[in-house]
């Protein structure tokens, strides 16, 4: 009897063990249940500020209690504000004294700033001045504290490289115009060439912009006899159009109105197991928002479709990672000797605002935090699982290779240090990071990203990684070196620009005056020439520096191996430096 007893005892010992082997598992069913509700049309896309906002966020804190979670402060979520859109006020725009209708005839851009301005227009054709002076539209007229109206786009003859296409640029011609002295800028919206009315978060132009249709700049140019259609097709055959004075008066009075709601990161932690190491935190994270219905306002890639963008792979794919991943770290947290943060973050979509936020209001130490894991954008999973910012640690390179124990899943490790997601507020705070990604891919911000073609088993694979790289990061107790990427490896992520100053802009500022540096790149010019995160960048070579828009601009007017001058402003004191490229 006695030994019955025994081998019960036994019997239940192994029972138990293989139960704490295995509390949670992740699957596939769970995580197509996330990504339903998530992803489904009932959350409208989950813009920010929006009731369905709130919806996301109600879910995802339930889930997150689910998994055995506690809370800073015992608040669950982090409250910040947005800007949710544009509307306008007074829309008093007369050609002439002569009433124009807006939206029909007019509209005022996005991200133009107040407009008061009474004064003639100067047609200047497409805006674009060349650095050997080949073309120049602004040759012999004066501009100065005058409305410049020009075409979008280019002429058909020119070439359509990136050079041509940054001369082009809704932005350089802006710049252009305000550094030859213009009080406003008037684009023409051609049907071969129109203009979408998008607007860029939190930016504002350095000058007015109204955007007229055709028949509105006929309106403009007939007291000098020409049509717009006529002047394009000359152009486009490399006849010479001289600017001109158009002695048409524009008096415009419209007010931009930007709108503010709240949305929220939902924040909280598994206590690790280790009483000293406990107190050293990994965080896993992911963005929860999209674009609503998208249109012209978002960075929908169909802007003129209103529709529900469900946002499946982007990002309700990583928000049911993170989930997931939280629960089973939860079931398992005596296996865990660090404490996990785990961050679902809204507005990434706007720039980064969610988790920029959190690390500028961190409910640690940051000096406690060892690592984060990024995921976006990870259930379209088809030859490779990417692994950004693999760099980003001495020994990230070799944990990587270890965890990687199934051979099905294929993983490419990327030093890139993409800026394109959340692990990035995070790398610009000297924090090791890895960045989860499977992919781009034709439907990415467009109403077409729907869970249909989520492929569930490869995520699930995705995670069982993650976990395994979590676990093999956290099993040492010596902490992560973090290493600065080199100039070269930030490069490998950026757009097609002639030179890089080797800096990140910090995205979240809203104010127009200068930009802000987020982070420096190792090596880069920037760090050579003293560049400091923190400072506000306000001239390059003398030329003011109020947005983004400005600093691209200013960028691609450089060269390779030139040195140039950078006027900073460092804690109230003004700084230039000089910085060789």
């Amino acid at each position: 009897m006695k030994s019955i007893f025994i081998l019960i005892a036994i019997n239940l010992l192994l029972f138990y063990k293989s139960i704490s082997q295995n509390l949670y598992e992740i699957t596939e069913e769970n995580i197509k249940s996330h990504i339903s509700f998530l992803a489904s049309d009932k959350l409208e896309g989950r813009k920010p500020g929006t009731v369905t906002d709130s919806l996301s966020a109600d879910y995802i804190y339930n889930q997150f209690k689910n998994a055995d979670m506690s809370f800073f402060k015992n608040e669950h979520y982090q409250k910040f504000e947005v800007i949710s859109g544009v509307t306008f006020g007074s829309k008093d725009c007369k050609l002439d004294g002569q009433a124009l209708k807006f939206n029909d005839e007019y509209f005022t851009h996005y991200n133009s700033p107040n407009i008061k301005l009474n004064s003639e227009i100067i047609f200047a054709s497409y805006g674009i001045e060349t650095e050997n002076k080949d073309i120049d539209n602004y040759n012999n007229i004066d501009v100065k504290d005058k409305w410049v109206m020009l075409v979008n786009g280019f002429p058909e003859n020119y070439s359509n490289d990136s050079k041509q296409s940054n001369l082009a640029g809704i932005n350089t011609k802006i710049i252009k115009a305000k550094d030859k002295g213009a009080a406003g800028v008037i684009i023409i919206s051609t049907e071969k060439n129109p203009l979408h009315n998008k607007y860029q978060y939190g930016l504002t132009y350095g000058l007015p912009l109204i955007i007229v249709t055709e028949k509105t700049a006929d309106l403009i140019l007939k007291k000098s006899g020409n049509k717009i259609t006529k002047i394009i097709k000359n152009l486009s055959k490399n006849k010479k159009v001289e600017a001109f004075n158009t002695k048409t008066i524009l008096n415009a009075n419209i007010e931009v109105i930007t709108h503010k709601v709240k949305t929220q990161n939902i924040i909280g932690y598994i206590e690790g197991s280790d009483e000293k190491l406990k107190e050293q935190f990994i965080v896993i994270g992911a963005h929860f928002d999209h674009l609503g219905f998208g249109g012209e306002e978002s960075t929908s890639r169909m802007p003129d479709t209103i529709a529900i963008h469900n946002g499946a792979d982007d990002n309700a794919s990583g928000t049911a990672g993170v989930i997931e991943l939280a629960k089973k770290i939860g079931a398992n947290k005596s296996k865990f000797k660090r404490s996990i943060i785990v961050c679902a973050f809204s507005a990434e979509e706007l720039g980064l605002l969610g988790s920029k936020y959190f690390v500028n209001n961190l409910p640690v130490e940051k000096d406690s935090i060892v690592f984060m894991a990024n995921f976006d954008m990870i259930g379209r999973y088809g030859e490779t699982l990417q692994l950004l910012c693999a760099s980003s640690a001495k020994e990230l390179d070799s944990l990587i290779k270890i965890s990687h124990t199934d051979t099905t899943l294929k993983i490419k490790p990327s030093l890139s240090i993409s800026g394109g997601s959340d692990h990035s507020s995070f790398y610009y705070e000297n924090i090791p990071c890895v960045f989860f990604f499977t992919g781009m891919h034709s439907d990415y911000h467009t109403p077409l990203d729907d869970i249909e073609k989520i492929n569930f088993a490869g995520e699930k694979k995705i995670l069982d990684y993650g976990y395994n790289l979590l676990k093999t990061i956290d099993s040492s107790s010596d902490r992560l070196t973090y290493v600065k990427s080199s100039s070269k490896e930030e490069g490998s992520s950026r757009n097609n620009m002639k030179v890089t100053l080797g800096i990140m802009p910090d995205f979240t500022s809203s104010e127009n005056n200068g930009l802000l540096v987020g982070g420096v790149t190792k090596d880069g010019p920037a760090e050579k020439g003293g560049i400091l995160k923190g400072d506000i960048i306000k001239a390059i070579n003398g030329k003011k520096i109020e947005n983004i828009y400005d600093y691209m601009t200013r960028l691609g007017e450089l060269k390779a191996g030139q040195k140039i001058s950078v006027e900073v402003l460092r804690k109230a004191e003004n700084i230039t430096l000089k910085v060789q490229l």
